[in-house]
C-alpha cells in the first residue's frame, strides 16, 4: 500500500494455513458473508466521514 494514491486498506479476513479456515473459504455462502460485511464497513466509514466532514453523501470533489 505504500505510494497508493488514493485511499487503500488491505483486509485479511482468515488463514489459509488454518484447516478450519481453509474449509470456510471453500464455500461460496462463507465467502459473499465475508464480502456483505467489508461492504456494510465501507458504507459505514463512509456514512461516518461524510457526517464529521459536512459532506454530502456520494459528493465527488470537484463536482
Amino acid at each position: 500500500l505504500t505510494g497508493a494514491t488514493m485511499p487503500a486498506v488491505l483486509v485479511e479476513v482468515g488463514f489459509l494455513s488454518n484447516p478450519r479456515e481453509e474449509i470456510l473459504f471453500r464455500q461460496a455462502e462463507y465467502k459473499e458473508k465475508i464480502a456483505a460485511a467489508l461492504h456494510r464497513s465501507i458504507l459505514e466509514f463512509r456514512r461516518d466521514l461524510d457526517a464529521r466532514t459536512g459532506r454530502s453523501p456520494g459528493a465527488r470533489e470537484g463536482s
